[in-house]
């Protein structure tokens, strides 16, 4: 195991060192320090961490990792992959039964509708030119005009076929 009192290397982050230094709780995502490093102030049991930028960020040495990243390498004794996508878009929340491990397109088709988004629907937009609403979909890169619609009830529910027709969810 690497020595706690010195800065480990990301390399030297492994999931016996989170074990050691961590208790995790995989149904409510939060972790606590069980073995501080001395430098530290925290004490045994204090939640581990801070908030940063709406995320949960925990410190180890000096390297700082997203806690959903420390939550898989904690469980499934690897880090990820390819990229942490929080199923229920909360990226607060580090349940282990929230994580999965997904390609960046997959994640990027688990976000929600833009806070931009006027029509209330996921790739549903006030078409700028013409009268109705436009339909777009993007997938592995390809962008996918839906066509103009007269309301965005229609426009979502040709979004929600292009979805399906893509395997995965609208």
């Amino acid at each position: 195991m690497a020595n706690l009192y010195r800065t480990p290397n990301r390399e030297d982050v492994t999931a016996e060192l989170v074990r050691h230094l961590f208790d995790y709780d995989p149904l409510t995502g939060v972790f606590r320090w069980e073995n501080p490093p001395r430098q530290h102030a925290e004490k045994i049991g204090a939640i581990a961490g801070k908030t940063v930028k709406g995320r949960r960020v925990l410190s180890i040495g000096n390297w700082q990792f997203y806690a959903s990243h420390i939550a898989w390498l904690y469980v499934h004794n690897e880090w990820p992959k390819l990229e942490i996508d929080h199923c229920n878009r909360n990226p607060l929340d580090n349940s282990i039964a929230n994580l999965r491990d997904v390609s960046v397109t997959v994640n990027c088709q688990n976000r929600g509708k833009q806070k931009t988004n006027t029509s209330g629907f996921k790739g549903v937009h006030k078409h700028p030119q013409q009268k109705g609403w436009w339909a777009r979909i993007t997938a592995n890169a390809i962008k996918y005009d839906l066509g103009v619609y007269p309301t965005p009830e229609l426009a979502a529910g040709a979004y929600r076929i292009a979805a399906a027709a893509l395997h995965w969810e609208a």
